[in-house]
């Protein structure tokens, strides 16, 4: 599905090189600045950078945006509205990119994220208008109908990079649990992610980086060990488990 030879960018990704198989939940953990953010972005196909890099088998130096938005979406870190305009114009431009859709599958979708994600009571807002978290959520809606099964068949990868900033806790799980959905449904999904007990508890696979480079990669709950944590951030943790559960206290 993904498959990395010796990719850098300028300093911020160092020669990195590893594959990811496509139904499974990757989360991309590290300290501030080690390059999760720069190493999205290159997954992305949106910045120029070196090595050799296939996306679902295409090399993405040679593919064109147009060709790459058909099989990956990215949601980039959270930022303000580039303009103002309601929600509903703003997710019109999406569904625009989308290309001729049925409208029975494009509504019980929008439905089926409304449910998640609580959005309909913004529709008529205006995006200025939103807090932080109301934003996420369009922004989160706009990338999902991008790789919705029903909606693009052809879409194999999802890239988030800290979805669940600026969410409560009730929308904190409903990312989840559409992350989860897409696993099943065989997409590939990665995830920057900060919180050490979701990536623990919740992710299939860990990607840990440290100053640009790989220093661990796997199964979450065979990497995710106390010295692993100790080496990265420099804090003393324990690991325990609870209910057949893992957690990380400190």
């Amino acid at each position: 599905m993904i498959q990395c030879k010796s990719i850098s960018l300028a300093q911020r990704v160092n020669n990195m090189s590893f594959e990811l198989a496509k139904a499974q939940l990757v989360h991309v953990i590290g300290p501030n600045g080690c390059g999760k953010s720069s190493l999205l972005s290159v997954l992305s196909g949106m910045v120029p950078f070196s090595g050799d890099y296939q996306l679902a088998g295409r090399r993405v130096q040679q593919a064109t945006l147009s060709e790459l938005a058909q099989i990956r979406a990215y949601l980039p870190q959270q930022s303000g509205a580039p303009f103002a305009m309601t929600v509903v114009h703003y997710l019109n431009t999406i569904i625009e990119h989308l290309g001729d859709l049925a409208e029975v599958s494009l509504n019980e979708t929008l439905e089926i994220l409304d449910q998640h994600l609580h959005i309909s009571p913004l529709f008529h807002k205006q995006t200025s208008e939103l807090s932080g978290g109301e934003w996420q959520r369009v922004r989160l809606v706009a990338t999902y109908l991008q790789v919705w099964p029903s909606l693009n068949p052809n879409c194999e990868v999802l890239l988030l990079d800290e979805p669940c900033s600026a969410l409560d806790i009730l929308h904190q799980q409903a990312v989840r649990e559409i992350n989860r959905y897409l696993v099943e449904q065989g997409l590939l999904v990665v995830v920057v992610n900060h919180d050490l007990n979701e990536t623990l508890q919740h992710s299939d696979y860990v990607l840990a980086l440290s100053n640009g480079e790989i220093v661990a990669l796997g199964a979450s709950r065979e990497v995710i060990s106390e010295r692993l944590i100790n080496d990265l951030f420099g804090v003393k943790v324990e690991r325990i488990t609870h209910n057949q559960q893992c957690y990380l206290l400190w």
